[in-house]
């Protein structure tokens, strides 16, 4: 997410329940020193547990991490694990965080296990990340225009095709337990 980002995971976020079973990912374009507050409100509001991610720490279920500002957020497998890692190599799309970074190497990890969710912001941020999730089988829900406060990133998406679900901010939680549900259940739709 982007412009308008805080306000839809005010949303989405909260509505999650505590016992998730999965680890969240959120890539939100925010200068140094604000994803931290960012991940302290959202903790206070919230079921699960929310924290601005560390380098070389292991991805925990019921855990939401937030890419510190600056910094792209990686995946990596080591000994069955998923390990965290903060890179300062260039901006893609012009930002740092970048989506597209995150979610080409969840996706790597995750193949059809993966589900990103493009929120409202400016740009092309995401649209290459999620041509990736889709191509091994994951899913893509897009924030619609009716709730993005720039209806740029999430539109992007879905007019290349690469958005299973556009919904509000307000309907994204449920989509993602329904997806996680099937998930788990083995349903393929």
């Amino acid at each position: 997410s982007s412009t308008g980002g805080p306000r839809s995971l005010d949303v989405i976020i909260p509505q999650l329940p505590e016992n998730l079973n999965v680890p969240i990912i959120i890539v939100q374009h925010m200068p140094a020193g604000f994803t931290a507050s960012l991940a302290y409100r959202l903790d206070k509001i919230s079921n699960l547990k929310v924290k601005e991610a560390q380098d070389g720490e292991f991805l925990q279920k019921n855990v939401v991490y937030i890419a510190p500002g600056d910094f792209h957020l990686g995946l990596k497998q080591e000994d069955h694990k998923i390990k965290l890692f903060l890179d300062k190599s260039d901006k893609i799309n012009n930002v740092r965080p970048s989506a597209d970074f995150t979610f080409d190497l969840a996706a790597e990890i995750f193949k059809e296990n993966s589900l990103a969710v493009i929120l409202t912001g400016m740009g092309r941020d995401g649209a290459k990340g999620v041509f990736k999730v889709k191509h091994y089988g994951g899913k893509v829900i897009a924030e619609s225009k009716e709730t993005s406060v720039v209806y740029g990133m999430p539109k992007i998406v879905a007019q290349e095709g690469y958005a299973d679900f556009v919904l509000p901010n307000y309907d994204i939680a449920e989509k993602i337990l329904e997806i996680l549900t099937d998930q788990s259940r083995g349903i393929k739709r």
